[in-house]
């Protein structure tokens, strides 16, 4: 007979015993799962985003994530509330706290909410089991909990001030721990994790002593207006992620709109302040263009009437040298002439060089002005003075190229002018009164160069003198005559050049920033006609623009 090992039988049957106690209990436990996430005292908020995949009647799911609660210091966890806000169509914010919510706390909300979101308030309505003892104790939530339909309101009004009736889409008052418990139930038993036994089951089974079943628990919770909206929400929930993606378009364009009304705002004030000195600028512009013209012409003007009166001068010296001398003194004034006509040039030259470092200092001191009040005009040039001399012409367009002597003293001349004279007399008398005429005035020259024979020398060179005065005067009068023409094609071709250097490109920067005032309510124009047709699309449709 074997020997058989009782001790070992016995441990052998004391396992499955347990192994099987322990079955059956996993087994009564397989369902009990509720619970294990609330209210732990791990910390003021959850820690990090939780997910959790839900469904509704209809087999139709969805996520929920659950956040940090943002009351206190959430710095640690700003990044992933934004994260969790920037993926849900619907934002549920929960005020647990039975008392008006802060405003700093509606302005974080809203400083994570994203374009388009859609907020749904709810106030958490504490209150444990023997706070429903009596009937009238269970009648509402709002009637039977003082005070939680003030601050249910005023959270909404909080919120809906802070972020927007648009964003803000309503609200509900729950018993979120009734509602719990009401729900904790699969087949007429609890679902609540046994580790709940001593909070959750307990505060569960007291529920119990004053509603009459789980229903009646769910029904007075409020936690099936909340249901019903999440289900209205599945429903329409890809219109409803359309109209998102619509709003957060109305929203960009909209404050995109508003920043360039604002920018366009201050940048008109800005174009309006640039003209005013654009303004100042062709001013002082136009004024040292005159200034430059009149000291042209004064410098023209003096050179010239030096010149004649130097000429006039040497003319009387040379006609009391050579008084009897007629190649003489039509040599030595034609000489002179040219030295005085080089003395004039180079005179004129320098005179007009010192025109143009003024004008230049002066257009230099007002685009200094220009940038100094706007800071934004580049300007460096100086005006070539080679350049804008290059075109002048002393000699052929200011001056006599030569002085005609030729005659000046010769008696012949004067003969043959009377001849001609008392000729054209004697035609008003036919061809006998021409012959007649001409015959006087010969007659007549012949008698008037006889006198100069006999007058004396003084009074011969006071005759030439005044003769070759009053024929340089009588070239500075023709002469002068052509000053104004003369220092406007002087100036013109100055003007021309300082116009393109200076003027020119500060006018162009006006008129750049003026089209950029323009482009810019252009595009401000079209943002806003683009916003108003995407208002325009139906609900949930997106229609080509």
């Amino acid at each position: 007979m074997a020997h058989v090992n009782v001790s070992l039988i016995d441990k052998t049957i004391n396992n499955i015993s347990s192994n099987l106690k322990e079955l059956i209990q996993a087994k009564s436990y397989a369902k009990m799962v509720d619970g294990t996430i609330i209210g732990t005292g791990k910390a003021d908020f959850t820690q990090g985003n939780t997910l959790y995949k839900m469904s509704i009647k209809g087999g139709k799911h969805f996520n929920m994530i659950d956040v940090p609660g943002i009351e206190g210091d959430e710095s640690q966890f700003e990044n992933m509330v934004k994260e969790a806000v920037a993926r849900a169509h619907l934002i549920l914010y929960v005020n647990g706290t039975n008392k008006k919510p802060e405003k700093k706390t509606a302005a974080k909300i809203k400083s994570y909410l994203g374009r388009g979101s859609k907020v749904y308030a709810i106030c958490n309505v504490r209150g444990m089991p023997d706070a429903y003892e009596f009937e009238d104790d269970r009648v509402s939530i709002l009637e039977s909990h003082r005070g939680s339909k003030e601050t249910f309101q005023q959270t909404y009004d909080v919120l809906s001030a802070e972020i927007g009736k648009d964003s803000l889409i309503g609200g509900e008052s729950v018993q979120g721990l009734l509602a719990f418990c009401g729900l904790a139930f699969c087949e007429g038993k609890t679902t609540i994790h046994p580790s709940r036994e001593e909070n959750l089951i307990k505060a569960q089974k007291n529920y119990l002593k004053w509603f009459e079943c789980p229903q009646s628990m769910i029904d007075f919770s409020s936690i099936l207006s909340l249901s019903q909206m999440i289900e209205g929400k599945q429903k329409t929930y890809k219109e409803d992620i359309v109209e998102a993606n619509k709003d957060k378009v109305l929203e960009l364009l909209l404050k995109n709109e508003s920043d360039l009304i604002m920018v366009l705002k201050n940048y008109h004030g800005f174009v309006e302040k640039l003209k005013e000195e654009i303004a100042v600028f062709e001013k002082s512009f136009d004024l040292n263009i005159d200034n430059f013209y009149r000291s042209v012409s004064s410098s023209l003007k003096n050179v010239k009437n030096r010149f004649f009166n130097n000429l006039t001068n040497i003319s009387i010296e040379i006609a009391e040298e050579e008084f009897d001398n007629n190649f003489n003194i039509e040599s030595r004034i034609c000489l002179e002439f040219e030295n005085f006509k080089d003395q004039a040039e180079s005179e004129f030259k320098l005179q007009y060089k010192k025109s143009i470092e003024n004008l230049q200092e002066e257009n230099n001191r007002a685009v200094r002005r220009l940038r100094e009040n706007l800071k934004r005009v580049e300007y460096q040039t100086s005006l070539d003075f080679d350049l804008v001399s290059r075109n002048l012409n002393f000699e052929k367009d200011w001056f006599l190229s030569s002085l005609d002597m030729k005659n000046w003293k010769d008696h012949g001349l004067k003969i043959g002018t009377y001849f001609v004279s008392f000729a054209t007399i004697g035609l008003k008398f036919g061809p006998i009164g021409a012959g007649v005429g001409a015959a006087i005035g010969l007659v007549t020259g012949a008698l008037l160069s006889l006198l100069d024979v006999f007058m004396s020398k003084d009074q011969k060179i006071r005759n030439l003198q005044k003769k070759l005065s009053d024929k340089i005067n009588k070239l500075r009068k023709e002469d002068l005559a052509k000053l104004e023409q003369q220092t406007h094609d002087i100036v013109r071709s100055v003007e021309d050049s300082v116009t393109k250097q200076v003027k020119a490109p500060v006018v162009e920067i006006g008129k750049n920033f003026e089209d950029a005032e323009s482009l810019m309510q252009g595009v401000i124009n079209l943002m806003a006609q683009f916003r108003k047709k995407v208002e325009q699309m139906p609900y949930g449709a997106i229609e080509k623009i």
